[in-house]
């Protein structure tokens, strides 16, 4: 599932390729830690990339442009993969939660190991 709607067929829209590859997610969740305004619920990863990631069945009060922070929980090669970091929403609609990373040199050195580890 796409995070930002896929490119209109015919005449194009403009829009600049995307920065980094997205991977769909394969059971990694994610967690909206309550200390920064979010529900404190995990959720089930659509997919994860360098740059964010989306949530699906989403319902709690979070809305576009807030930051927050999460948790994200996967497995790499047999262990627990976890790593806090602090995202912005850009998109919630239809129990989806679209989010980018904010500059985190930790988070995306995380994210380099797990990737190339999958």
């Amino acid at each position: 599932m796409a995070w930002f709607g896929k490119k209109k067929e015919g005449g194009g829209d403009n829009k600049p390729p995307r920065e980094h590859e997205r991977y769909d997610a394969q059971g990694e969740t994610m967690t909206l830690l309550q200390d920064s305004g979010a529900d404190g619920k995990t959720y089930e990863l659509l997919d994860v990339s360098m740059g964010g990631f989306a949530v699906r069945g989403y319902d709690g009060r979070l809305k576009g442009g807030q930051y927050f922070e999460f948790r994200f929980n996967g497995d790499m090669k047999g262990e627990d993969a976890k790593v806090d970091g602090f995202a912005n929403i850009v998109r919630v609609k239809d129990g989806m939660l679209a989010a980018k990373f904010t500059p985190q040199p930790r988070l995306k050195t995380f994210f380099r190991e797990y990737f190339a580890n999958k």
